[in-house]
């Protein structure tokens, strides 16, 4: 019975890492989710400064078309 005993408290420790290592995964799943997300925001975010910087430029070509008008 002292081999059994052995071999269950084994089992139980192998258990034991499996169900760390479970969480430890999740964990891990849960950052990647978290991190791609961010990555997606940052993304939309680029989009809409290039979108606005290029309003922009045709903003200041304007209003230089327009002060042309007014030089002599």
């Amino acid at each position: 019975t002292g081999t059994s005993g052995s071999l269950l408290e084994r089992k139980d420790q192998v258990m034991d890492v499996l169900q760390s290592l479970s969480a430890i995964a999740e964990e891990n799943a849960a950052g990647t989710q978290e991190a791609s997300a961010s990555v997606e925001e940052l993304s939309a975010s680029s989009e809409q400064v290039a979108a606005s910087t290029g309003q922009m430029s045709a903003v200041a070509s304007d209003l230089q078309e327009r002060i042309q008008q007014f030089r002599l």
